[in-house]
C-alpha cells in the first residue's frame, strides 16, 4: 500500500501577494454614513414594463419640491439613454416623510408616499416599492424620425450594435449578424469574444432563452428580427435580487433585442434545398431543411426548432465569416436535430419557469490518410497512415429550471439529464520506416455502449429587513454520470520485415460498471460594513465517488478460435478464461475537499470616477483514495493537499464619464494530480503507445494576470487594450520516450516547469458616416515545455513560438448595398535551442473583398473572393495560394417572405481536401474526406403573426 499526505502550503511568492493585498485593503478608508440612498423603479401597471425617461419629484410631506431626476439606467451618456427604469435618491439619514411623484408623457401622473423610520445601522440604502403608472387613454400619433444609422454607440460601458446598420444577405441568421460586428469573433468551439473578452451568457430580450446551447440561437434566429445588440456586464441573480452589488456576482452578456413588431407575436421560418458537390465527392448529395417558430411576450416564451443536414459547412457567402481552409469540418456530418424550449415569468415577478427539450441523432465519417515525418536526432522516420471512422450517435437531453421569490427569500431549483447511445466503428492500416522499415499495424475497432448523465440543484438567497447588502446563500447539488461501453479490437503487430505478425490480438474490452456521483453543498455569508464596504464568508463540502472496471478479454486465445465478425461473443464461461488479468483494472476513487473562501469587496466614488476591487481567496483541503486493482498491482493511494488560490482578485476603475475604465485581474488555480497517472503499473493494450504511471507527481498552480484599458473618445471611435500572462508551476505533461528501433513510444506523467506565456491585444473601432474600420493586433510569446526522449530517459525540450497577429475590416455603406476588404494575417516564429530542431519562421495570411448587392427585380448578390496564402516553409509545397470565391444570388418576393436563393462555393475549385502542418517535432499531411464544393438551391419562407388589439 502507498500512502502520500502532503500538505502543500504557500510559497513565498504567494505569501507576498497575501501582504500586499492586506495592506491594500488597509488603506481603504471609512464612507460618508450621514445619508441614506433611495432606489427604485417605474412599471407600466398593465403590462409590468419599465417605463425608462419617468420624471421623479422628491417632494417634503408639505409638496415642496426637493430634487428632480429621471428614472433611467445608471449608464448614461449625453442623448443616449438606457433600457430600464432605475433610479435614486439621496435623503439625510433621519426618520421623515417623503412624497415621491413620476410623471411620464402617455401616463397619468403617480404619487407614492415613503416613511422612513426604525433605521438601522448599518442601512445605507432603502429599496423603495415600485411606481405603478396607468397609461392615458388618449392616443398619441406616431411619430417617424429619420436619423442617419450608426453601427454602433456606447452608453456608459456598454456597446450597442444597430442591426439595421449592417448590411447582409438575404435569409441570414444570427450568427452571420453577430460575425460582423466590430470587435466581434466567434471562434472554432463556438465560444463568441468581444473585444478579446469571452461572452458567457448570450440573452434574448434580457432573458437567458436559449441558456444550454448558444450555437442554436445563432442558427435559428433570423436577422431580420433583431433591432440591436447589446454587450455589457450584468449583475447576477443574487445581486439584482438585494438590490446591491455582491462579489463574484457579474457577467459579461450579449444581449440580443428584438425589434417592437417580434417581441410580441408569433414568428416562424423554415427553410429546405439540395444541391451539388464536386465531381468525385463519394458522400451524398449535398441538402439542408430547417424549421424554426417562436412565440414571445413580455411575460412568456416559446420555440421549437427542427434541422436536418448533411453539409457540415459554417461557411456563408459574403460575410467574412473568419473562414481558413484548414478549418474545413472533418469527415462528412449527417445530422437531425429537433427540440423546444420555454420560459414563463409571472406579472408580479412571484415565479419563473424555463427549460428546454431537444433530440438529435448524427452519423460521422471520416476517412483520412495521413503522412508524417518525425524529427528526431538519430535519423528521421516516416509514417504512412490510412484511417476510417464511423460515428453514430443518438443524444436526448433536457434543462429545466423553476425560481420562486418569497419577500426575503429566492428558492431556485434545477434539474438536468442527458442520455446519449453511440455505436462507432473504425479502421486504420500504418507504416513506419527510417533507414529501413521499422513497422506495420493493422487495427479494426468497434465500440458500443450510453451516457447517462443527471443532476439536480437547489439554492436559497435570503436578504434582510434592514435593506443593507447582508444576505446568505446556502446551495446544495447532486450530479450522477453512468456509463456502459463494450469495445472491441483487432489487431495485427508486424516489426521490420516480419511476414507474420509479431504481436496479434483479438480484444473485448467490457467496460462497465462505470459510474461515479458527487454531492456538493455550501453556504455563504455577505456583510455589510459600511457603504462601500462588503465582506463575506463561504464554506463548501463536495464529496466524489467513482467505480469503474475495465476487464479485457484475449478472444484469440479461445481453443477454437476462428477470426469472425467483431462484436459477437461466444458464451460467458467462455471468453471469461481468456481474461487478460495485467491489462484488467477495477479502481475506486472517493474524495472530499472542505474550502473556506473569505471575500472582500470594496468601492469608493471620488470626483474623477469610481474605484472597485474584490479579493476572494479560495482555502481548500482536498484529500483523495483511490483503491487500484489489475493484475499483480493491488495497491490503495492517499493524497491529502491543502491548497491556497485565488479567485476573482481584481481592481477596477472607471471615469466619471465612463469614458475610460482600467482593469487588473489575478488568478491563482491549484491543481492536484490525477491519482490514476500514480500507480506504478504498464499499460500495453496498444502495442505502439505503452503508458507507465508515475507515484511521484506534485501539486501545479496556475497563474494568470490581466490588465485592460478601454478608451471610448467618442461615440464613432473605441480604443481597447489588454495584457494578459500566465505561468505554471509544476506543470503535469504527458511525455515520453521514443524506440527508433520499433517506432514504439512510451509515454509517463511528469512534472515540468518552463511554461509560460504572454500577450498583448489591440482593438480599435471606427464609423464615420458610411464608412466602418475596424482592426485587432495580437502580439504573443509562449514557452512550452515538454519531456522527450530516444530509448530511455526524457530530457526537458524547450519550444518557443513568438507570434503576432492582425485583422482588418473596412466596409463601406451605399443604400441598401455594402463592400468591404478584409485582411487577416499571423507571422510565426517557432524555435528551440535544441540541437535536432528546425526552426520555423513562416507567414499564413489572406486578403479579399466581400459585397452585398440589391439588384433589380427584387435580387440580390452577395460574394466573397479571399485569397489564402502561406509562406516561409522549406517544403515548397506548403508554399500556396488559393483563390476562393463563394456566392449566393437571391430573390425575394411576397413582401420579403419569400426567398429563393442559389448558394456556390469555391466556384473556382482551389480549396483542397489536404492539409499541411508543421512544427518542430515533424511535417504532417493529411488528406480527408470533406466537402469544398458545392452548389446549393434553398427557399426560405417567413411569418410573423402579431396578436389582435
Amino acid at each position: 500500500m502507498l500512502t502520500q499526505d502532503i500538505y502543500i502550503t504557500a510559497t513565498n511568492g504567494t505569501m507576498k501577494i497575501i501582504a500586499t493585498l492586506l495592506i491594500l485593503l488597509t488603506s481603504i478608508q471609512g464612507f460618508a454614513q450621514g445619508t441614506l440612498t433611495l432606489k427604485g423603479k417605474v412599471y407600466d401597471n398593465k403590462t409590468r414594463n419599465e417605463l425608462p425617461g419617468a420624471t421623479i419629484q422628491l417632494m417634503k410631506a408639505d409638496s415642496t419640491i426637493i430634487a428632480t431626476t429621471t428614472a433611467l439606467s445608471e449608464w448614461r451618456n449625453n442623448d443616449k439613454t438606457g433600457e430600464t427604469s432605475d433610479y435614486t435618491l439621496t435623503v439625510p439619514r433621519q426618520d421623515a416623510t417623503y412624497i415621491i411623484r413620476c410623471s411620464m408623457l402617455g401616463y397619468k401622473t403617480t404619487e407614492m408616499t415613503v416613511k422612513l423610520n426604525n433605521l438601522k445601522k448599518r442601512e445605507f440604502t432603502r429599496e423603495l416599492p415600485p411606481l405603478l403608472m396607468r397609461e392615458e387613454s388618449k392616443v398619441l400619433k406616431e411619430v417617424t424620425v429619420s436619423a442617419t444609422k450608426v453601427q454602433f454607440y456606447y452608453r456608459g460601458d456598454t456597446v450597442i450594435y444597430n442591426a439595421d446598420a449592417f448590411v447582409l444577405a438575404e435569409g441570414s441568421m444570427l450568427d452571420v449578424l453577430v460575425r460582423q460586428l466590430p470587435g466581434v469573433e466567434i471562434r472554432e468551439n463556438g465560444d463568441i469574444y468581444h473585444d478579446g473578452r469571452l461572452v458567457e451568457k448570450l440573452m434574448l430580450n434580457g432573458k437567458d432563452f436559449f441558456r444550454s446551447d448558444k450555437k442554436l440561437m445563432l442558427d435559428n434566429l433570423p436577422t431580420y428580427t433583431v433591432k440591436q445588440i447589446e454587450v455589457y456586464d450584468k449583475q447576477g441573480e443574487r445581486s439584482e435580487f438585494t438590490g446591491h452589488e455582491l462579489p463574484e456576482d457579474k457577467e459579461y452578456v450579449m444581449d440580443v433585442k428584438l425589434k417592437k413588431e417580434y417581441s410580441v407575436g408569433w414568428m416562424a421560418n423554415a427553410e429546405a434545398g439540395a444541391g451539388l458537390a464536386e465531381k468525385g465527392y463519394t458522400g451524398d448529395t449535398p441538402y439542408m431543411a430547417r424549421l424554426f417558430a417562436m412565440r414571445f411576450t413580455d411575460h412568456s416564451q416559446l420555440a421549437v426548432y427542427a434541422n436536418a443536414n448533411n453539409l457540415s459547412d459554417e461557411r456563408r457567402p459574403g460575410n467574412n465569416d473568419g473562414f481558413k481552409p484548414e478549418n474545413l469540418n472533418t469527415g462528412t456530418l449527417t445530422q437531425q436535430l429537433a427540440g423546444v424550449t420555454y420560459g414563463i415569468n409571472v406579472r408580479n415577478k412571484k415565479w419563473t419557469l424555463s427549460g428546454d427539450a431537444n433530440v438529435s441523432h448524427s452519423i460521422l465519417h471520416s476517412d483520412e490518410t495521413t503522412d508524417r515525418t518525425n524529427f528526431l536526432t538519430s535519423g528521421d522516420t516516416y509514417d504512412h497512415i490510412q484511417s476510417y471512422s464511423r460515428e453514430d450517435n443518438f443524444r436526448l437531453s433536457t434543462d429545466n429550471k423553476f425560481e420562486y421569490n418569497f419577500k426575503l427569500m429566492k428558492l431556485t431549483l434545477r434539474h438536468s439529464l442527458l442520455y446519449q447511445h453511440f455505436d462507432n466503428t473504425s479502421s486504420m492500416a500504418s507504416e513506419t520506416r527510417g533507414d529501413t522499415l521499422l513497422n506495420r499495424y493493422y487495427n479494426k475497432g468497434l465500440t458500443r455502449g450510453h451516457d447517462l448523465k443527471t443532476g439536480l440543484l437547489a439554492r436559497s438567497l435570503i436578504k434582510f429587513k434592514d435593506n443593507t447588502a447582508d444576505n446568505i446563500e446556502a446551495k446544495a447539488s447532486v450530479i450522477y454520470n453512468n456509463r456502459k461501453d463494450d469495445t472491441f479490437k483487432r489487431y495485427d503487430l508486424y516489426l521490420g520485415n516480419a511476414s507474420q505478425p509479431t504481436q496479434h490480438a483479438d480484444q473485448y474490452y467490457r467496460n462497465h460498471p462505470d459510474r461515479n456521483y458527487t454531492v456538493n453543498a455550501s453556504v455563504a455569508y455577505n456583510r455589510q460594513i459600511s457603504q462601500g464596504l462588503l465582506l463575506e464568508l463561504g464554506y463548501g463540502i463536495e464529496h466524489t465517488e467513482a467505480d469503474r472496471n475495465s476487464r479485457l478479454y484475449r478472444l484469440d486465445l479461445l481453443e477454437d478460435y476462428e477470426q469472425g465478425d467483431m462484436g459477437i461473443l461466444p458464451s460467458v464461461a467462455e471468453y471469461e478464461a481468456t481474461q487478460d488479468m495485467r491489462n484488467s483494472y477495477e479502481s475506486k476513487t472517493a474524495g472530499t475537499e472542505h474550502t473556506i473562501t473569505p471575500s472582500i469587496y470594496f468601492y469608493h466614488i471620488t470626483g474623477k470616477g469610481r474605484w472597485s476591487g474584490q479579493i476572494t481567496m479560495p482555502v481548500t483541503l482536498r484529500r483523495n483514495k483511490l483503491d487500484y486493482e489489475r493484475g499483480a498491482i493491488d495497491t490503495t493511494l492517499t493524497r491529502t493537499s491543502a491548497l491556497i488560490g485565488f479567485r476573482n482578485t481584481s481592481l477596477y476603475w472607471t471615469s466619471k464619464d465612463e469614458t475610460r475604465r482600467f482593469g487588473i485581474r489575478y488568478r491563482l488555480n491549484p491543481q492536484t494530480p490525477d491519482l490514476l497517472n500514480m500507480v506504478n503499473m504498464r499499460d500495453d493494450t496498444d502495442p505502439l503507445n505503452i503508458h507507465e504511471g508515475n507515484s511521484g507527481l506534485k501539486n501545479s498552480y496556475n497563474h494568470s494576470i490581466s490588465i485592460s484599458y478601454d478608451l471610448n473618445v467618442k461615440k464613432d471611435y473605441n480604443y481597447s487594450w489588454s495584457l494578459d500572462a500566465g505561468l505554471t508551476d509544476n506543470a503535469i505533461a504527458m511525455g515520453y520516450t521514443y524506440d527508433p528501433a520499433t517506432g514504439i513510444r512510451t509515454y509517463r506523467a511528469q512534472n515540468v516547469d518552463g511554461n509560460w506565456n504572454i500577450a498583448l491585444y489591440n482593438g480599435f473601432k471606427f464609423q464615420k458616416k458610411r464608412l466602418m474600420f475596424s482592426s485587432i493586433l495580437n502580439a504573443s510569446h509562449q514557452q512550452n515545455a515538454d519531456l522527450v526522449g530516444i530509448n530511455s530517459g526524457m530530457k526537458r525540450s524547450i519550444v518557443r513560438t513568438e507570434g503576432i497577429g492582425t485583422l482588418i475590416n473596412a466596409n463601406y455603406t451605399f443604400g441598401k448595398n455594402a463592400i468591404g476588404v478584409k485582411f487577416d494575417g499571423e507571422w510565426k516564429y517557432v524555435n528551440s535551442r535544441q540541437e535536432d530542431f528546425s526552426n520555423l519562421n513562416i507567414w499564413n495570411y489572406n486578403y479579399g473583398l466581400t459585397a452585398n448587392l440589391n439588384l433589380p427585380l427584387h435580387l440580390q448578390l452577395s460574394t466573397d473572393l479571399t485569397m489564402f496564402s502561406r509562406r516561409g516553409y522549406h517544403d515548397s509545397s506548403l508554399n500556396t495560394d488559393d483563390l476562393v470565391w463563394n456566392a449566393r444570388l437571391s430573390y425575394s418576393t411576397m413582401k420579403g417572405n419569400l426567398i429563393f436563393m442559389l448558394d456556390g462555393y469555391d466556384i473556382l475549385s482551389q480549396l483542397s481536401n489536404i492539409t499541411y502542418t508543421l512544427n518542430g517535432q515533424g511535417r504532417t499531411e493529411v488528406r480527408r474526406n470533406v466537402l469544398p464544393q458545392y452548389v446549393l438551391f434553398h427557399v426560405q419562407y417567413r411569418l410573423n403573426k402579431k396578436p389582435q388589439r
